[in-house]
């Protein structure tokens, strides 16, 4: 269920209104390539429009991503996770905290069958909104953690925070929720994955964890992207996942620009696959 609240501009606070006047005046004139934004609340999501697309998101906040358009949105997450840089091969992706779709998004257009895991339940909603169209992707309502257990869950969705760790900005949580945990083994065995081109992975300082839970999928995965920034609690999570990658077989780097991004690459330029013994 969407959280309640007006999902345009009504729905921001004064100073976040005087920035989106200020950026559409800017756009006007081309400023360093803005374009001008429509915010609309459409049946509790908003729907941010750009000249070339537009997005469901569950709060207007999300406006400031799109300041040079949708086309730009999806090249800056590209540049974020590497997806076309890394050269994965030919298979499946997998998004973990797929959030509103955008990644997902992206991976469809080159192709690829995608699943796509989100377990807020507001982004979960904008998601299923943005890609309903999509036939090679499987969206899965399920929060990752390292064991199947119960689990409270914080919910932040309209900055895209929502953690077992809690929010960021405690002010900025919205609720709580118990949720059943699953984890990647598992959604690979109930999915029939038999492995990854590339696994994408924004857990909210959950990563470590979500590692720890799929370490055969891993061993079937060639490239992976993870957002390892301090959102856990304030920590990093890099170094924990770079011990798991390494460990997994992955040679690994992180990159600090803008984001913190851990990523991990295989040789071999084929999909490894679950052995077969008979």
């Amino acid at each position: 269920m969407i959280q309640g609240g007006c999902k345009d501009t009504r729905g921001l606070s004064w100073a976040a209104r005087f920035k989106f006047a200020r950026h559409q005046a800017l756009a006007i004139v081309g400023y360093k390539k803005r374009v001008r934004l429509t915010l609309r609340d459409a049946d509790g999501c908003c729907e941010i429009s750009a000249p070339d697309g537009s997005v469901f998101r569950a709060s207007p906040i999300s406006w400031r991503a799109y300041r040079k358009g949708f086309a730009a949105r999806l090249r800056d997450l590209d540049r974020t996770y590497q997806f076309k840089a890394l050269d994965p091969p030919p298979g499946p992706v997998l998004d973990v905290g797929a959030h509103a779709g955008e990644f997902s998004l992206l991976a469809l257009n080159e192709g690829r069958t995608v699943y796509a895991v989100e377990p807020d339940p507001d982004a979960l909603a904008c998601l299923r909104r943005n890609l309903s169209d999509r036939n090679s992707l499987t969206v899965i309502d399920a929060l990752v953690w390292k064991a199947e257990e119960e689990l409270i869950f914080t919910l932040a969705t309209s900055k895209a925070d929502s953690s077992i760790f809690g929010a960021d900005d405690p002010a900025k949580a919205t609720g709580v929720v118990c949720r059943r945990a699953t984890t990647l083994d598992r959604i690979a065995e109930d999915h029939g994955i038999d492995g990854l081109a590339f696994l994408k992975c924004d857990a909210e300082g959950a990563e470590p964890e979500v590692l720890e839970g799929g370490r055969e999928l891993l061993r079937r995965t060639a490239r992976i992207a993870i957002d390892t920034g301090p959102e856990r609690k304030g920590h990093r999570t890099s170094d924990d996942c770079e011990a798991l990658l390494r460990d997994a077989g992955f040679r690994v780097r992180t990159r600090q620009r803008g984001r913190i991004v851990t990523y991990g690459t295989r040789g071999s330029g084929t999909l490894p696959l679950r052995a077969v013994c008979g």
